[in-house]
């Protein structure tokens, strides 16, 4: 079996859009430090932009990440040749 030149990368594209979901994280801290430590708080409104936007960003995030992790197991291993597929997934057991 050998590695097509595509997914020999794929795991690292798998594990960018996973570190980038892991984002999350930061961006909460992000806005309660904000809130918090500002010399001027953000007030209600302002607060629920941010995190109506986040909510959308964030969604879109983790679908592009759930697509990606489909194509891997629709492909059937990340590190398979498109024709040891093939063969694989044709073969009776």
């Amino acid at each position: 079996m050998k590695l097509t030149p595509y997914k020999q990368f794929a795991p690292f594209k798998l594990e960018d859009l996973i570190m980038e979901c892991w984002q999350v994280t930061s961006d909460i801290k992000v806005v309660y430090e904000e809130h918090l430590d500002s010399p001027t708080p953000m007030n209600d409104d302002e607060i629920a932009n941010i995190l109506i936007g986040m909510e959308y960003m964030y969604q879109r995030k983790f679908e592009r990440l759930f697509r990606e992790y489909e194509a891997a197991c629709n492909h059937g291993g990340i590190f398979l040749d498109e024709n040891d597929v093939k063969t694989i997934k044709d073969k009776e057991y």
